[in-house]
């Protein structure tokens, strides 16, 4: 479908009526409403729950868009965040706004575990860039994923030795009734607690409502989601020492969104998933 300049020939005309493919990052339910020709939505980002999440869905399937751009960026921040725990930012950080230097443990990547939960294409993406870094990577998900080169749990019944095993916990889990407050305190304390960076490490780049928001008994943790922003009810979260608030500022859409349009091949580069084929049965 490409572009086209529409001209208003006669009184009461209104452009919604010819509106057929929309591309929401955060649909408006009085934006879908009145959108009565939808054909079909196109939804930008990660996940498609914010959509089901709204109270009336048309009757028209969604489709979730995948970006490389997107994934790479993901895999950037999950990169990032383990081997800065691995090498002890945050302890250097602590120690630097105190004015002091002492020099803490420092094991190789081969020491630490870390644990996907979430093995979808940006934890398949993520698992393989640490892979390629030297460490022991382990994934947990819904129903058994085989990925060459790391031990994979499913199900209710691998999550508890899925933790036991893992040092640094990620989770790329998408927000679904089966998922939301899954990572509480109950889950945190199956982590493996004897491990080279003295304590297990939370990295939560999923969904903000997957988490129940307390991390006590964590060496660390980072927070690139939250139920609310800071300061909007989670001030238990943002004034603990060992927990550090970093979003994802720089991972959004703009990719998929301004340098590939979505006119049926996607610019080559953006992939198209359909999700529902009639989102109203909601």
């Amino acid at each position: 479908m490409k572009p086209a300049i529409l001209v208003a020939t006669r009184a009461g005309w209104d452009p919604r009526d010819w509106v057929r493919h929309i591309t929401p990052l955060l649909p408006r339910q009085e934006t879908l409403d009145r959108l009565k020709n939808l054909r079909v939505i196109f939804s930008l980002g990660a996940g498609v729950d914010h959509v089901f999440a709204l109270p009336r869905l048309p009757a028209v399937p969604l489709v979730r868009i995948i970006d490389p751009d997107l994934t790479a960026r993901m895999t950037e921040y999950v990169v990032w965040q383990v081997l800065d725990h691995l090498r002890r930012g945050p302890i250097y950080r602590r120690q630097q706004r105190r004015h002091m230097w002492l020099e803490p443990e420092n094991p190789s990547a081969r020491e630490v575990s870390v644990g996907i939960m979430g093995l979808g294409i940006m934890g398949g993406s993520a698992a393989d860039a640490l892979l390629r870094l030297g460490f022991p990577v382990r994934g947990w998900s819904r129903t058994m994923k085989a990925i060459p080169g790391m031990e994979t749990f499913a199900g209710s019944g691998g999550l508890v030795p899925f933790l036991a095993g893992t040092d640094i916990l990620v989770s790329l889990l998408p927000l679904t009734p089966d998922t939301r407050g899954l990572i509480d305190l109950a889950l945190l304390k199956q982590l493996r607690r004897n491990g080279p960076l003295g304590g297990p490490v939370l990295l939560n780049a999923g969904r903000g409502g997957s988490q129940v928001e307390a991390a006590h008994g964590l060496a660390g943790a980072a927070q690139a989601v939250l139920q609310a922003l800071p300061g909007l009810g989670v001030a238990g979260v943002a004034g603990q020492p060992l927990i550090e608030l970093r979003l994802q500022r720089g991972i959004g859409v703009a990719g998929a969104q301004t340098h590939h349009p979505v006119d049926g091949a996607f610019g080559g580069r953006v992939q198209a998933r359909l999700v529902h084929g009639a989102s109203s049965l909601r």
